[in-house]
């Protein structure tokens, strides 16, 4: 009887509106609770450390991972310095991503900062300077 009574209430208050019911997809990050593993990264650049003044600047990044799961998000990679401010975004699917910043015109010292958003894994992030000559 009770069942029969909530079951009624349910479907009144679904039918006139004081209720709804969404089945939109969750998307949100990965975050660590006691069923699902979130597995930390590493996120790893190569690059000059000195660039001739002039020359683009280039950054290959790689994501690392624990155990056997392929990290997948966006890589960010931020380059500042004198006069500079260059920015790219990039898909990350599990393989190296290279970014060529702009020209360097000014001599001293940049900033390259990279971060990485995964969809699967935990966010992490890294940075070094670039020095013009």
């Amino acid at each position: 009887m009770k069942k029969l009574i909530s079951g009624l209430i349910a479907a009144f208050l679904l039918s006139a509106g004081f209720v709804a019911v969404s089945a939109e997809t969750a998307s949100a990050a990965c975050q660590k609770t006691q069923y699902t593993p979130c597995p930390v990264t590493v996120t790893k650049a190569a690059g000059a450390k000195t660039v001739k003044k002039g020359k683009k600047p280039k950054a290959i990044v790689s994501i690392k991972s624990a155990g056997n799961v392929k990290p997948k998000g966006k890589v960010t990679i931020i380059i500042t310095g004198p006069g500079v401010r260059s920015a790219k975004t990039i898909t990350y699917n599990g393989k190296s991503v290279s970014y060529v910043g702009p020209a360097l015109k000014k001599k001293g010292t940049y900033k390259v900062t990279i971060s990485f958003k995964g969809t699967n894994t935990r966010d992490s992030k890294t940075s070094y300077t670039i020095k013009v000559k």
